[in-house]
């Protein structure tokens, strides 16, 4: 299955407990869209999440979040999946 990362421009009030919260909102539902959530990082000082999923494809991750906590990606790129099992 295809790799995405994808990127998350969050508000200025947006902490890291927060991204972790939404991260589990994405885990609750993400079989309902055929996706798997494998990580995820926040970039504190930019503002910035970052989610690592399997899927299909770019719509059903943003099915997923819209429907999890209505967090849209800003961003959605297919990585190699080869790069990030060697990681």
């Amino acid at each position: 299955m295809p790799v995405f990362m994808d990127r998350h421009d969050v508000p200025e009030t947006i902490t890291a407990a927060d991204i972790a919260q939404l991260h589990q909102e994405d885990l609750k539902i993400q079989s309902r869209f055929g996706c798997r959530a494998l990580t995820y990082w926040f970039d504190e000082n930019r503002k910035t999440a970052f989610c690592l999923i399997e899927a299909a494809d770019k719509n059903s991750i943003h099915k997923m979040h819209n429907k999890a906590h209505g967090q849209v990606p800003n961003s959605i790129i297919e990585v190699d999946a080869g790069i990030v099992e060697s990681l």
